[in-house]
């Protein structure tokens, strides 16, 4: 036990400093009184400039909590499942891209219809006979001169429907079978129009009869004037929305719940046609009954959200008790000492740089008492990086492991949603199906029409065929495969290529791009019309699908593809090339398959014709518009967002307290050495700062005696006064 007389002095000598401060008295050397402090002197802390928001060794901390908090927030927000058992809006995109590609599809076959009967028009001679049998789409042609009849053949065709206004112009006629009339006039101004009818109707697509699919073609009054898989009924469809739909002049849709367990899925898209000026009067509707889920309400994020929170807490309270608190008791301890307070005590702390400077403080304490420093008990240290090392890992470590947990995973994909990919992807099938015979028809159509002809004489045909985007050149060639009349692009195809007969063929797989043609020979076989289709128009057709889309041979080589590919690549994925093989055999499918590492869908079908080609199409599940694919949006975001926070824990510290404090306390290391030369400047006007500038002062008190100690030495005369060398004076 302490000795009481011991104990009274302690306590006497501890009124005697606390009075002496309040009168303003310090010491100016052992055992002598300094005068009072002069009234016009501010103490040392006012004389030290700090500055305020966002500089200081506090604030780091506090902005990252308030910003981890928010994060916090933000996860429980974000990283939710909020399926309230509504359609997928997946299956919604897929009928809306369904019936804009279908309704493309009905808009090119109309204008197919009057570029072929142009071509038909450029020969010098117009044989509706051989006309009509040419096309197997015409149902009848007629060769109008006014309001008379030159010559037809086949069924009647409507004169009232023909307009003369244009040169060109397609009319829909509703009946037991809808008819488009086609009419175009000749080019020799004689006022004659040329005009045909042909079949239209809803183009081909695979519907799920589990879902009762059907598609309907619609006029301006909302009349159903062609349809196809389950007719539509006030039941699954209401004559409102139908009329809505074929009033619509955009791609769109509408879900109207049927009850607690399905629901009418509309979509609809007008059929317009940029080549015939505008709309036909048409829209294409799909029509689903969907099966309704039951309402899942999740918040998985709630407790990754209380994590982080409780790390964020952590981590301030760790960074403020083991590196801002003892900076902030080294700045008062520093202040008091520089303020002439040699009698204070300095404290040690276990934080390494920190401890540095304070023994530097405490040496200059003892110098300037003339007294020998205590020695501070030995203790572990640490360094002043660890505690925000330790806060930074916390946050990185929590958005791994959300990144890992919620952000990944195999995310369910509905059975309706596969349907529509299935019936999406067949329907792209059949319009690269159709542009490819139909340009087999074209060329069977003008060796036919135009075989009779001389090579001059067919050679504005040619040009009208060539006009078409499907190709990139048509050309008449000779037996030896020279062309005698070309329009279009560079043909790619080889000159010694002389295809016999008539078809479509392929060119060996020599060539940097595939060059796919169809040909057919001219009269007596001494010519024969070559055209080449274009690739790129191939591939626009499979944009009509969603995902990476690809043409492929019987050998499973890419003849076309919506992205970057190489000619004749191989399929290399082994689900696409299952998929494949069966779409071949006859066996359209679609799956959900793994494809390198991630869940995709999977859908293949063949092209039923003569080439034994198919379709493939592959889409990631991630790009899916599905409830599980929100959750995991906004986990790998919370998790970005968490990564570049804990990097900015870091950095920001590490700018701000830990690489100066390191600085300052190398200096102190000096001092405490003896070099008492160098002059210590404060790297910002923060706390570190201020103990730089106090340290800077006692080491002026060493050189100069107790009397520098309580204020600030600062430059006389303007920054831009002339440095002057001066003599050294001996004292």
């Amino acid at each position: 036990m302490m000795p009481r007389t011991h104990w009274a002095k302690r306590v006497t000598r501890a009124r005697f400093r606390a009075i002496r401060t309040r009168i303003g008295l310090t010491w100016g050397g052992p055992g002598k009184m300094a005068s009072r402090r002069r009234p016009d002197r501010p103490r040392l802390v006012e004389q030290i400039p700090e500055s305020g928001f966002p500089s200081g060794v506090k604030t780091p901390s506090a902005v990252l909590l308030v910003m981890l908090l928010a994060l916090a927030g933000l996860c429980a927000f974000l990283v939710r499942t909020n399926d309230n058992g509504a359609v997928p809006g997946a299956f919604v995109q897929s009928q809306e891209r369904l019936v804009d590609g279908l309704s493309r599809s009905v808009a090119a076959t109309a204008a197919q219809g009057v570029n072929d009967l142009r071509t038909a028009a450029a020969a010098k001679t117009v044989n509706t006979e051989a006309l009509l049998g040419s096309h197997p789409q015409w149902r009848g042609v007629a060769l109008l001169d006014g309001a008379t009849t030159v010559s037809a053949h086949g069924e009647p065709v409507p004169a009232d429907a023909v307009s003369a206004k244009t040169d060109a112009s397609v009319t829909p006629v509703p009946g037991p079978e809808l008819r488009m009339v086609v009419a175009v006039k000749l080019p020799d101004d004689s006022g004659r129009v040329l005009v045909a009818t042909m079949a239209a109707g809803v183009p081909f697509a695979p519907l799920d009869a589990g879902l009762r699919q059907g598609l309907v073609l619609l006029d301006r009054e909302g009349h159903v004037v062609g349809t196809r898989g389950t007719a539509p009924t006030k039941e699954t469809a209401s004559e409102k929305l139908l009329g809505d739909a074929a009033r619509a002049d955009q791609v769109g849709s509408a879900v109207v719940e049927n009850g607690d367990k399905h629901a009418t899925v509309v979509a609809h898209a007008p059929v317009t046609s940029e080549s015939l000026n505008g709309a036909l009067g048409l829209s294409v509707a799909a029509v689903s009954e969907v099966p309704l889920t039951t309402p899942v309400s999740r918040w998985p994020g709630l407790l990754p959200a209380a994590a982080l929170a409780l790390i964020a807490l952590i981590g301030f309270a760790l960074i403020r008790k083991v590196l801002v608190g003892p900076v902030l008791r080294l700045r008062e301890d520093a202040l008091a000492i520089a303020g002439g307070d040699l009698d204070h005590r300095v404290r040690t702390t276990r934080c390494a740089e920190a401890n540095r400077i304070a023994l530097a403080v405490r040496q200059c304490q003892s110098a300037l008492r003339r007294k020998h420093s205590r020695k501070s008990p030995r203790a572990r240290r640490y360094s002043a990086a660890l505690a925000v090392v330790i806060a930074a890992t916390g946050v990185l470590a929590w958005s791994a492991a959300v990144a890992v947990t919620s952000g990944r995973g195999a995310v369910l994909v509905p059975n309706t949603v596969v349907a529509g990919s299935h019936s999406l992807l067949g329907g792209t099938a059949e319009a690269v199906r159709r542009s490819i015979n139909d340009g087999l028809a074209d060329v069977r159509a003008f060796a036919k029409l135009n075989g009779a002809q001389d090579t001059e004489s067919m050679r504005a045909a040619v040009e009208q065929l060539a006009g078409q985007s499907r190709y990139r050149n048509v050309s008449v060639v000779d037996q030896a495969g020279a062309p005698l009349v070309s329009s279009g692009r560079d043909p790619l195809r080889a000159k010694e290529t002389k295809p016999s007969g008539e078809g479509i063929r392929l060119q060996d797989a020599t060539s940097p791009v595939p060059v796919l043609f169809a040909h057919a020979p001219l009269g007596d076989g001494t010519r024969l019309v070559v055209a080449e289709y274009d690739v790129e128009h191939l591939s626009n057709l499979l944009r009509r699908a969603p995902g990476e889309v690809r043409l492929v041979d019987a050998e499973l080589r890419t003849i076309a593809s919506t992205h970057g590919f190489s000619a004749f690549e191989p399929l290399r994925a082994e689900a696409l090339r299952t998929s494949a093989i069966d779409a071949l055999a006859g066996a359209p499918t679609t799956h959900v398959r793994d494809v390198s590492g991630s869940r995709s869908v999977i859908a293949a079908r063949g092209l039923d014709n003569d080439l034994h080609w198919a379709v493939v199409s592959e889409q990631p599940a991630s790009e899916l518009d599905l409830a599980g694919n929100v959750e995991q949006r906004g986990a790998l975001l919370v998790a970005l967002l968490g990564a570049i926070l804990a990097l900015t824990l870091f950095g920001w510290h590490h700018l701000v307290l830990v690489r100066p404090l390191r600085r300052l306390a190398d200096t102190a290391d000096r001092l405490r050495e003896g070099d008492t030369g160098e002059t210590i400047f404060p790297q910002r006007q923060d706390q570190v700062g201020t103990i730089a500038c106090c340290l800077e002062i006692c080491r002026q008190a060493l050189v100069d005696g107790v009397g520098r100690l309580g204020v600030v030495r600062r430059p006389r005369g303007a920054a831009t006064d002339v440095t002057e060398l001066m003599k050294p004076v001996r004292v």
